[in-house]
């Protein structure tokens, strides 16, 4: 019982209503070199390091055509063009692709950590798949080597039914 009651107190506490909560709303292209949306949300974070923040993200991993196939095989995200799901999306990091020296670099990623085994999905049509990421996340800075942007963890925060209305009527 003691070791539960441990436990427990490690687990972080659902987050009651509080204005004043940054928010994000936008894309995570997986799969396109130096995309600005990924700029956006790296500044994103990066100003919000340390803090609680709402973020609302479609994370794209359209694999329609060679060049966006090539960006995610190069940040390990994908191995053949069918075996691609949600859970590969949670719990380990998410390379961010950048151009160097003409190559696809993956050092520096986005790692969603939440209690989710899935996301919803939303397909157009043959290769375009993006996964909706939508709650309350700890921002977490990881420098990895001093390169700049740093790599970010999100750990996902339980939130109440006051704090998402908040936070929806907000928008």
């Amino acid at each position: 019982m003691r070791r539960l009651l441990f436990a427990l107190a490690l687990l972080p506490a659902p987050l009651s209503a509080e204005p004043g909560i940054a928010h994000f709303s936008g894309l995570l292209p997986l799969n396109a070199p130096d995309a600005p949306e990924t700029a956006a949300l790296l500044a994103f974070l990066h100003d919000n390091d340390g803090k609680l923040v709402f973020l609302d993200i479609d994370i794209d991993t359209s694999v329609s055509i060679q060049p966006q196939i090539d960006a995610m095989r190069a940040c390990g995200l994908l191995a053949d063009e069918e075996g691609f799901d949600a859970a590969d999306l949670l719990n380990t990091p998410l390379g961010i692709p950048t151009l160097r020296d003409g190559q696809v670099n993956c050092w520096n990623s986005v790692t969603f950590e939440t209690p989710r085994s899935t996301l919803p999905m939303n397909a157009a049509s043959m290769g375009i798949v993006s996964w909706r990421q939508e709650g309350f996340f700890l921002v977490q800075g990881l420098m990895k080597g001093g390169q700049n942007p740093p790599s970010y963890h999100l750990r996902e925060i339980a939130a109440d039914a006051a704090t998402w209305a908040l936070q929806v009527n907000s928008r």
